[in-house]
């Protein structure tokens, strides 16, 4: 194979990974909580599919997922639980741009 075949071969795949690097972030709409004091489920409404990890975190008692980059195109207020039951076990929940590449929802624990 020629070297400039190969040059050739190499500018195309920089081209082609820049481009992909250059997709928008999948883009959350609304956000939905269910909380029956049992259980509790907040999901959101994305333009894509993303992966991420949750972990747990005491005191204060938090569920925290770390995903890659989205774009929340919803007000922060939507996480404030107004009136929380007695027995919820949300209290409020907050999300956004955590660092480059990285996006991250926390969710406040009423209790363990």
């Amino acid at each position: 194979m020629k070297l400039t075949t190969v040059c050739s071969a190499a500018a195309f795949v920089c081209a082609l990974g820049a481009a992909f690097a250059d997709e928008a972030p999948p883009v959350a709409a609304t956000a939905h909580l269910t909380d029956d004091g049992e259980r509790a489920r907040l999901a959101f409404d994305l333009s894509a599919p993303v992966t991420g990890r949750a972990r747990e975190l005491v005191e204060p008692d938090r569920i925290v997922f770390d995903m890659p980059e989205v774009d929340f195109r919803l007000s922060p207020s939507v996480g404030r639980v107004i009136a929380p039951k007695s027995d919820a076990l949300v209290k409020a929940f907050r999300f956004g741009l955590f660092g480059p590449g990285k996006s991250r929802v926390v969710i406040d624990l009423a209790r363990p």
